[in-house]
């Protein structure tokens, strides 16, 4: 919804509660503090367009744009707010859009230059600097936004609201940042010079455009292997050639979590170490800020030692060294490892031969009642092998800087359920292995997102490891949104949905991100081909055995006569039938690889929660089987549909607790239902990994979801939480 500067101005008049009441109610959750400061901005923003209309009576029509109402526009697919957009055109006849980032910011304020380009201390609190934020705004929307033509122009400001000192925000490191993206204040010169900058800027109306504008759509390709592909495919001929640019706009909270980390490598000593955990929610831009620090600091510091994109799974690893070894890039694949490959490759001494050294020096305490060397104890066990030298490989700050994505599925043996495939369970964390090993490590993170038996590393880990090893750490939460059509109304809904208190907020997210529930597996193809994009997959939880790549099975091609994974009855008596992905090799699901069926038909297969963990698509379609579902009115797992290998420890302390339990009742085995019971430990244990399985399928969609729920209680469930 759009007015004009002369509509604001008279509601700003006559009703300026009534405005800020429709802007609370119809924009992002606004507190009481925050009507507060718009009380005071608006007033203060008025008086300044009434300067700018005495210098230009048509700057009365020009229009204010909201993808709400009124003020407070949100950038497309993004849960960020830009104060106020002018929208109008200059002399030439070409589109103007000048952002100004509003700061009510009192008079009296201690405000500091910052430690980085990029920050200010605000009343003693480090934050990001509103120049750099009004920055991403304005490049978010001057690259990526669908109404801006390469002649438009894009602008942004700083107007404090209050009569503040300026200094401190012009000073270094921020000289350039404000030069480029200037501040004013409530001072009359000030106000003045603002109110002329916009006018010299937007010469008369253009309701159109400005109509056309609000309802714009963010226009770049937001999988993050093809925009780090298409980086590198800038480059002349070696890692540092020319043309080389960030693979995405980061916004807010992303960009202080950039800046700082690019400050620490700019400036970090050597050997001194520090540790960056970034925590945030599915879709919350990680993976953004993961690849933009890699791609920049490749550029910059790769002569400061080795930079590693490290992966935690079998798919990140398929994925991003597929991408690399096609980038033409010489050498670049390398630069990706698994996290697996920091425990120590052992020479001249084996597990055995380990083991019987530390039963020597202490069995009693080394050696566990299983026979084996006991988890708990593996820095003695590294500390010995390093000071006999028998961990060569094993070098403190070998890497620069290792970035670790997905890094909540590092294994912990100490936590972890069963064995961890090809980690060493006496070698401890791996978490400790990359902070040890390198001089920067950046942990992406999100506690809920570790699902399976060994993926077993929490923020409070990385912590604790830091601390082991001596080493400082920062901590910073991104709670920004950029999947799910940045609605966090949607993520909280999700979050919410397995939980013992859901939510009914629909209403709030509904115009934002579509959810759509079908009555058949089929509708689920036919709604994803109506949108016409490649940019969709079919995903599923662990309902079904894995029986196609036994022996001689599916290929990528589907050449093979393999046996089908799902085999679902259909409306009209049809079968609807699909494989899981092709095992074989990961990227061929999730980039739809040349000379793969999914590169053909990106429908002909189902996705795990596995394999598509850190990716995202425009639309996703989901099949809900028989795992998680409703039985009065609580949350159960029905045992019998789960097949999620990753998390049999959990389940077979599920099925004998459950035997137990029905025992003692005097139920015969035949008879024991096969669903969970809330309250038993493992029972509950389960239902998190399930709910958790769930929580990643349900958020990999950019604009919607539809859902074949197969369970009738279930189904009418879930549409009860979307009426």
């Amino acid at each position: 919804m759009l007015m004009t500067v002369g509509e604001f101005r008279d509601y700003v008049r006559s009703d300026i509660n009534g405005l800020i009441t429709s802007v609370a109610n119809m924009s992002r959750n606004v507190s009481d503090s925050e009507k507060q400061e718009m009380n005071a901005s608006y007033i203060q923003v008025s008086k300044m367009f009434g300067k700018a209309i005495e210098v230009n009576p048509e700057f009365a029509k020009v229009n204010i744009g909201s993808s709400e109402m009124l003020l407070e526009y949100k950038l497309p697919s993004a849960s960020a707010w830009c104060d106020l957009v002018l929208l109008g055109d200059d002399d030439l006849d070409h589109h103007q859009v000048m952002i100004v980032e509003l700061k009510n910011w009192r008079k009296e304020s201690k405000d500091k230059p910052g430690n980085y380009e990029g920050s200010i201390l605000h009343n003693g609190v480090d934050e990001l600097h509103p120049c750099e934020q009004v920055k991403g705004y304005t490049e978010y929307c001057r690259y990526f936004h669908s109404e801006v033509r390469p002649t438009d122009e894009v602008n942004g400001c700083v107007y404090f609201t209050q009569k503040i000192d300026m200094s401190p925000y012009a000073a270094s490191p921020n000289a350039q940042l404000v030069a480029d993206y200037p501040t004013y204040n409530a001072e009359e010169e000030s106000t003045s010079i603002l109110a002329n900058r916009i006018t010299s800027k937007i010469t008369k109306p253009n309701p159109d455009f400005a109509y056309a504008f609000e309802k714009g759509v963010y226009r770049q390709d937001r999988n993050i292997l093809k925009q780090v592909a298409e980086n590198l495919s800038k480059l002349d001929s070696s890692l540092f050639g020319s043309g080389l640019v960030s693979p995405f706009v980061l916004l807010e909270r992303q960009r202080s979590a950039y800046n700082h980390i690019m400050q620490e490598l700019r400036d970090v000593a050597e050997g001194q170490k520090h540790v960056f955990i970034v925590k945030g929610n599915p879709g919350s831009g990680k993976s953004a800020i993961a690849a933009n620090l890699w791609v920049d600091s490749v550029l910059k510091y790769r002569d400061r030692g080795n930079i590693a994109f490290v992966t935690t799974s079998e798919s990140q690893n398929h994925n991003w060294t597929k991408m690399f070894k096609e980038s033409g890039v010489a050498g670049a694949q390398h630069m990706i490892v698994k996290a697996s490959s920091f425990k120590p490759s052992l020479q001249g001494i084996d597990d055995n031969g380990l083991k019987a050294k530390m039963r020597r020096i202490n069995a009693e305490k080394y050696i566990s009642p299983t026979g084996a060397l006991d988890r708990r104890f593996y820095k003695d066990y590294i500390d010995y092998l390093i000071s006999h030298d028998y961990a060569r490989g094993y070098v403190e700050n070998n890497n620069f800087l290792s970035i670790v994505d997905e890094a909540h599925a590092l294994v912990y043996p100490e936590k972890m359920l069963g064995m961890a495939m090809g980690w060493k369970i006496w070698a401890g964390p791996m978490a400790y292995h990359i902070i040890y090993c390198s001089q920067i490590s950046v942990f992406f993170m999100d506690d809920k997102q570790g699902f399976r038996d060994r993926e077993s590393t929490s923020i409070d880990d990385v912590k604790e490891f830091c601390r082991m090893l001596g080493v400082s750490y920062t901590e910073i939460e991104i709670n920004m949104q950029f999947r799910c059509s940045g609605s966090q109304d949607y993520i909280d809904w999700v979050d919410a949905l397995c939980s013992p208190s859901q939510i009914k907020n629909h209403n709030k997210w509904k115009d934002q991100y579509t959810v759509e529930i079908v009555d058949y597996p089929s509708d689920l193809d036919n709604w994803l081909k109506a949108k016409n994009t490649s940019s969709v997959r079919l995903l599923s939880s662990y309902t079904r055995e894995w029986v196609s790549p036994d022996g001689e099975g599916l290929d990528s091609m589907h050449s093979r006569n393999s046996e089908y994974d799902f085999d679902l009855e259909d409306k009209n008596g049809e079968r609807y039938k699909k494989y899981w992905n092709y095992a074989g090799d990961y990227a061929a699901f999730v980039q739809g690889i040349v000379r793969s069926k999914m590169h053909d038909d990106p429908l002909s297969e189902i996705g795990c929660p596995y394999v598509v963990r850190g990716f995202d698509y425009n639309y996703i379609g989901i099949l809900w089987l028989e795992d998680l579902v409703r039985r009065d009115g609580q949350w159960v797992i029905n045992l019998d549909y789960n097949y999620e290998t990753g998390t049999s420890v959990a389940k077979g302390g599920a099925i004998k607790e459950l035997a137990d339990y029905w025992k003692k009742r005097k139920v015969k085995k035949a008879d024991m239902p096969p669903f969970t019971i809330p309250g038993l430990p493992m029972c509950d244990r389960i239902r998190e990994t399930v709910f958790q399985a769930y929580r990643i399928l349900l958020t990999r969609g950019i604009k919607g979801t539809v859902i074949y729920i197969k369970d009738k209680e279930t189904r009418e469930y879930v549409k009860s939480l979307l009426e």
